[in-house]
């Protein structure tokens, strides 16, 4: 209990130390499995790394919104008026013309950004109505007629300001230069807002069609006139540079400052601060050992008086280079600064000199320069003077994270935050278990350091075997202290560890959390079983397909505006483009259609459109299969059900069916007609073969879209007069549909294995079981059938694994279908190359290769003690090269589980695949153990005083080992294997009773216990961690709803409530959490995707709104409008919803439960 009080007390410290960064590198893991799984291409995907580190080392990864959430309004208007003077600069918003407050809301409504080396800011000819002043960095101005840039804009400049006012498209394009640039941007939306306020009625805005075309505004005419002068001052940049005549002025503006200096000085982004980084770190460490070792060798040998050996020479030539690195950061280390608002690179030598002086190095570095080794010269005592060097083991987390710091700027290597901790955490421990073993080295004289190491692990640890132990008062009081320190030490791995991989979510963004509210939810009101099911089916297919990472909120929370642009035109762009129905259309519209997609996700079998309520956007399938579906009378019906082409499903009591007309795949599309014309009724129906991912475009969005692009409108309604979209027969005879066609003709032709089918799934289980056999008969057969030959049983059985594998290395070469992009490839030869790419094909190989036939080539009786079958096992051990993707082949099985209707609770799972992590570890090790034994009770040769083997000690063995001799009978084999086992397990799980163990007389022994001893740890640790994530993710909902009602409670108490309002509100939430489990209404319908949200909506308030008399007698997708507008709010009894005389700016409809209608008078 006290070991558990002081893990949670670790644990609970480390969180606590770094919250901030812990959650970063939590952030980052999701963010980097949302990249693989949307296949981003690795430009875009390093972008937005970058952009995270920037982020990470401005302001801990967090974005601004996360940041400012918290401050009260008048604060984040004061932070935001610091900006003011950079935005009183632009003509339109010169203080002279404009008012404080107006200027205050403008400031306010200013949004930062980040962009990377190289992405653009603006685009060319697009009209993306924003105006950006540069706050920190360099931006360049490109236009398409020249590659090279014709401006650059630096802090306090500006552009874009003409293009918001007037509505014009982007004469040229802006793009970060080679360093981050950070941006303050207006957005046409905010900018309209601050427009539409009472203060601002004068410049009607409005009323001009939202722009200042033929305005009087001296704003806007100031603003006309600059935009000439910058627009004549780039075309004679761009004819200066098309005539290669660059003036000087275009040349300071294009080419970085550059400062003259003299000598020599080293870069910051120079190579050399990698390597010294490397070296530091490694020297350090050295330090940290070599000091100790010789200390404890020379308090062992009762004479701290040392001589001086070969080894100091190295130490001193470190030294010699530390004390050189001290003089290069004192005048040769050049280092940016941000101080003047842009990166620059400081080159002075004073100013380099001071920084140095001023930072937390040179205390350390001081220190350890002083020359007390010369005093070592007369007295002898050689290593005591070298105690001080180990001040160094401060700087080590710094070195460190310099070094992530280096390998980013210098050589573009990331090292993320996990790796960069593990690393720390691992060297210390290095550290720990070499001091405490010096330290008992020191102590025990004779004693080997294999010995010192064994007790060191054991120990620190916490195994304890009680093999070594103290034996006098000294070693006892010195056991007590590393035994304390050793808890606290193995507490710390713990929790270390825990936090890497501690992945549960207690927030409301967990999945788990959203099903429990929204199947609760859906059950207080008594919802079809079906409407569950598909609720089911989504979360499901979130953890399934998408690790569990909610794209919503992954877009919309977690990532920069500029960044989630770049990911959207990412995800839809195939699917855009490849829209006949788009074909020809301005870029700057097609960035804005693809900008304003709405993802929506559908169950298999779910109706998408049906001929009840007309469609009010169009589709775009990203991934899955939509059937297009056309309604048959009964006679059609009786007709069509004999044929193989249709597919017929009785929908409610009708007698019609429904007939399958068309498939579509992933990058098709669908409704397109119903933008430009409104549907009375859908001329067909659509309905989800499987799970599908679908992209929408609403009417309404591209009516807004398309008001700014008139010449695509024209367009599009030339297009929609020569073709019948409403009856939509048959799609374009575009190029991409008849490529599309000519590539389904070719798949029905090609022989290939898909990968979703059921033969796949199946055969990863087959391909499982077959691993699993190898990775536990292989090692029994060679350490424990001793003397036994290879029956016809074992021969059929391993080589029918082998063709297993072999006919899987084929399969997955040549035949197995992959999807790239949500595109599935069938051609053989980019099957081939994607397999070739893959981690999993070398293993494969070298899993294949016949080794066993060197059995045959080599003796047998040279082998001994293996005999045949331990020989033969032996060369096919590379068979385990398959444990590698274990992993892979388990979630496999797992999802087509899943697929085939099955729920698998998923921390018993977790769970289930720990155990078998734990078993397969210790029967691994387990056998290796007695072939140590067995090796050595052989080579002993009958002599009783060289059978130093642990083996031995139990009387498993015979005395006297023949080879070849006997076969060993199963009895035996089965007492020898389970004591292994038993020796394994306690050592794996870090229990170690003591019972059996290693030899103290066998060097083997006790190297391969230390050994197994680090892998126990890490098993154990991780262990605590997943259980640390099942404990954490048993109860998230209750979890949240007791720390909200905590808060409540809390500042009910500072706020001083009355009682009577504290029991009101308590009952409040009482309620709250009996009827929806303390979640609002309007928040567990925003749980749910649109379509389930309105098919929830629908069904559950379709009753009330035919009641309603302004709404019955309304089109479909009118009522279905208004059922994405409502909220669900919950009142107590004697709750006021309104009084008599307030302002009526909403209407509630009644669901549950009375309501009185009272005078002011409070007559009913």
């Amino acid at each position: 209990f006290g070991y558990g009080l002081i893990i949670a007390g670790q644990t609970s410290l480390l969180q606590n130390l770094d919250v901030v960064s812990m959650r970063f590198r939590h952030e980052m893991d999701a963010l980097n499995r949302w990249l693989s799984f949307r296949c981003t291409p690795e430009s875009l995907r390093e972008r937005v790394n970058l952009c995270f580190m920037y982020l990470s080392r401005t302001q801990h990864g967090m974005l601004d919104d996360a940041l400012l959430a918290d401050l009260p309004p008048h604060l984040c208007s004061d932070l935001a008026e610091l900006h003011l003077d950079m935005v009183t600069k632009i003509p339109f918003f010169n203080r002279s013309l404009r008012s404080d407050s107006f200027l205050s809301r403008i400031a306010t409504s200013l949004i930062r950004r980040v962009y990377a080396p190289g992405s653009y800011i603006l685009y060319q000819v697009e009209k993306q109505r924003e105006m950006v002043v540069i706050k920190r960095g360099r931006a360049d101005i490109c236009i398409k007629q020249c590659t090279d840039p014709v401006g650059s804009l630096l802090p306090g400049d500006y552009m874009g300001d003409y293009q918001l006012l007037f509505g014009t498209v982007n004469q040229v394009g802006l793009r970060a230069s080679d360093d981050f640039c950070e941006v303050l941007v207006l957005t046409y939306s905010r900018f309209e807002a601050v427009m539409s306020h009472p203060d601002c009625s004068d410049m009607m805005f409005q009323a001009r069609g939202c722009n200042f075309r033929e305005s009087s505004d001296q704003g806007a005419l100031d603003t006309i006139e600059r935009s000439r002068e910058e627009l004549n001052k780039i075309l004679v940049a761009i004819s200066n540079i098309t005539t290669k005549e660059k003036s000087d002025k275009l040349k300071d503006m294009m080419e970085k400052t550059q400062v003259t200096f003299k000598g020599f000085r080293i870069q910051p982004d120079s190579l050399v601060h990698v390597a010294w980084d490397v070296f530091a770190i490694l020297a350090i460490m050295y330090y940290s050992v070599s000091c100790p070792v010789r200390l404890a060798a020379y308090i062992g040998s009762n004479s701290l008086q040392s001589s001086f050996d070969m080894l100091f020479i190295l130490d001193y030539a470190i030294d010699v280079l530390f004390l050189t690195d001290m003089f290069l950061r004192t005048s040769v280390y050049a280092y940016v600064s941000y101080a003047s608002g842009r990166n620059e690179v400081i080159v002075d030598r004073r100013l380099i000199q001071r920084q140095y002086l001023q930072s937390g190095w040179f205390p350390v570095d001081f220190l350890c320069s002083i020359p007390l080794d010369l005093v070592s010269l007369a007295t002898g005592y050689y290593a005591v003077y070298r105690i001080p060097k180990l001040a160094r083991i401060l700087q080590l987390s710094r070195l460190i994270s310099r070094l992530q710091k280096n390998l980013d700027e210098c050589v573009h290597v990331t090292m993320n935050e996990t790796q960069m901790s593990s690393l720390i955490m691992f060297m210390y421990s290095v550290l720990i278990v070499v001091w405490s073993s010096a330290g008992w080295n020191a102590l025990r004289e004779g004693e080997s350091v294999y010995h010192s190491v064994y007790w060191a692990f054991t120990t620190l640890t916490t195994v304890g075997y009680g093999d070594l132990t103290p034996s006098d008062y000294r070693e006892t009081c010195y056991a007590l202290f590393v035994g304390a320190a050793g808890a606290t030490f193995s507490a710390a791995i713990i929790a270390n560890v825990t936090s890497f991989f501690h992945n549960a979510e207690i927030s409301e963004d967990s999945t788990e959390h959203k099903l429990t509210v929204v199947k609760s939810f859906m059950e207080r009101l008594q919802c079809q079983r079906e409407h569950i099911n598909k609720v089911e089916g989504y979360f499901e297919y979130i953890e399934r397909e998408q690790d569990g990472v909610n794209e919503d909120i992954m877009l919309n929370r977690c990532i920069p505006d500029n960044i989630k642009s770049d990911m959207l035109i990412h995800i839809t762009q195939s699917m855009v483009l490849n829209c006949g129905f788009f074909a020809s259309c301005e870029s700057g519209f097609i960035r804005r259609l693809m900008l304003s997609l709405e993802q929506r996700f559908f169950g298999k079998q779910y109706m998408i459109m049906t001929d009840s309520t007309p469609a009010d956007g169009m589709y775009f399938v990203k991934k899955g299969t939509v059937e297009i579906l056309e309604r048959l009378d009964s006679g059609r019906a009786e007709a069509a059900a004999p044929s193989r082409g249709a597919e017929g499903i009785t929908v409610g009591s009708s007698s019609t069916a429904l007939k399958v007309k068309k498939r579509l795949e992933a990058d098709d599309s669908f409704a397109e007609g119903c933008l430009l014309l409104h549907w009375e009724s859908n001329p067909f129906m659509a309905r989800a073969a499987d799970d599908c991912e679908l992209w929408f475009l609403s009417r309404s969005t591209f009516n807004r879209i398309v008001i700014d692009f008139p010449l695509v409108r024209k367009l599009l309604r030339e297009r929609e007069a020569g073709l019948n979209l409403v009856t939509s027969n048959e799609r374009r005879a575009s190029a991409n549909a008849i490529l599309k066609a000519a590539e389904k003709a070719r798949r029905k032709r090609a022989f290939f294995i898909h990968p979703d089918k059921h033969f796949f799934q199946a055969w990863a289980f087959l391909v499982l079981l077959v691993t699993l056999y190898n990775t536990l008969v292989l090692p029994l057969r060679v350490a424990f059938f001793e003397n036994h030959v290879m029956s016809s049983t074992w021969v059929a059985l391993d080589y029918l694994g082998d063709i297993c594998l072999l006919a899987d290395v084929v399969m997955r070469g040549a035949f197995l279908a992959f999807y790239d992009d949500n595109h599935l490839v069938i051609d053989r030869s980019k099957i081939f190359s994607h397999y070739r790419k893959s981690k999993m094909m070398k293993w494969h190989v070298l899993a294949f290769l016949p080794l066993e036939i060197i059995a045959v080539i080599v003796p047998t009786t040279s082998m001994c003690p293996l005999w045949t079958m331990q020989v033969v096992s032996l060369f096919r051990l590379n068979k385990l090269f398959r444990l590698s993707e274990i992993g892979t082949l388990l979630n496999q099985v797992e999802t087509s589980v899943s697929k085939a209707g099955m729920k698998l609770p998923r921390n018993q799972l977790r769970v289930s695949k720990l155990i078998m992590v734990i078993l397969i570890s210790a029967h691994l090790v387990g056998c290796l153990f007695f072939m140590i034994a067995n090796f050595n009770q052989h080579a002993s040769g009958g002599d009783e005083s060289a059978q130093n083997n642990w083996a031995n000690t139990e009387g498993l063995l015979d005395a006297v080992p023949t080879c070849p001799g006997e076969a060993v009978d199963a009895n035996t084999i089965w007492q020898r294997y389970v004591t292994a086992m038993y020796w394994a397990m306690a050592t794996v799980t870090t229990v170690g009773y003591g019972d059996v163990t290693a030899n103290e007389n066998s060097t083997a022994e006790i190297i391969f216990s230390t050994f197994v001893l680090v892998i126990g740890t890490a098993i154990y640790t991780l262990v605590i961690a997943l259980l640390e994530d099942i404990v954490a993710q048993l109860d998230v909902t209750s979890t949240l709803y007791e720390t909200k009602l905590n808060a409540v409670e809390l500042y009910m108490g500072m706020q001083g409530l009355p009682e009577d309002i504290k029991l009101k509100i308590t009952a409040y939430y009482e309620n709250l959490w009996r009827h929806q489990l303390g979640i609002k209404g309007g928040k567990i319908l925003k749980y749910l995707p649109r379509s389930l949200r309105s098919d929830l909506l629908f069904e559950t308030l379709s009753p009330l709104l035919q009641q309603t008399f302004f709404l019955k007698d309304c089109s479909a997708d009118f009522v279905a409008s208004i059922l994405r507008t409502l909220s669900l709010e919950l009142y107590l009894a004697d709750d006021v919803i309104f009084q008599e005389g307030e302002r009526g700016d909403k209407l509630s409809f009644l669901f549950r439960g009375e309501v009185d209608l009272l005078t002011s008078s409070n007559v009913k």
